[in-house]
């Protein structure tokens, strides 16, 4: 991907259907979701020299977070529950018994 005035020039679907502020958009809220603090101090600037709102910008951040929020209360809610049924590393839906992060 390389910066244009579009913000990011990216291949395929995304370019050829996305509107550049909705990528913009995108990539902020998915590298605020990852926690990404080199990926946001390149993209909300850019966004902002490219047209994106301020207030668009912190509509994303804000469902990112929610999203984000959510997501790590099921995680933890996963991890108490096989917890509390003592599942041994195998039977938890993963027939090596490994982590595989």
């Amino acid at each position: 991907m390389e910066e244009t005035g579009n913000l990011v020039q990216s291949e395929g679907v995304a370019s050829d259907i996305l509107a550049p502020n909705t990528r913009s958009l995108v990539a902020i809220a998915a590298a605020a979701s990852a926690n990404c603090h080199p990926c946001l101090r390149y993209l909300i600037p850019a966004a902002l020299r490219q047209g994106v709102l301020e207030e668009e910008i912190g509509a994303t951040l804000a469902l990112a977070e929610e999203i984000k929020g959510r997501a790590s209360k099921m995680t933890h809610d996963l991890a108490v529950t096989l917890a509390e049924i003592g599942e041994s590393p195998g039977e938890a839906n993963n027939s090596k018994g490994d982590c595989h992060c």
